[in-house]
């Protein structure tokens, strides 16, 4: 499957000045992002509650500074396995869908 961030995404985080956030890997291999919110969207379970959300296949999280991604989160309650770790394979074409920092880092 390859994965797919909608444009106006990609977008928003280049707007963003320093931000966490949430990320979805639907079963189509669209990957939603949303900018955490301590009163809507705290983590990936309740946005997946809260917006319905009824096909998704796995989760990540992303730190955000002057509009690059400068810290990469694979854990995430989503994820199967004991570690809830997302696949390699998903965080190498995330990773190349996202405006990166040069430094970008991987973290547990």
């Amino acid at each position: 499957m390859t994965l797919s961030i909608d444009p106006v995404d990609i977008l928003v985080i280049r707007s963003l000045q320093k931000e966490i956030v949430l990320g979805i890997i639907r079963t189509d291999g669209q990957a939603m992002l949303r900018v955490t919110d301590a009163h809507e969207f705290r983590d990936h379970q309740e946005w997946v509650a809260k917006g319905g959300l009824m096909d998704v296949l796995r989760g990540f999280s992303i730190l955000v500074k002057q509009g690059e991604v400068t810290d990469f989160f694979p854990r995430s309650c989503l994820n199967p396995g004991a570690d809830a770790r997302l696949e390699e394979q998903y965080v190498t074409e995330l990773l190349a869908l996202l405006p990166t920092a040069a430094d970008v880092r991987i973290l547990e």
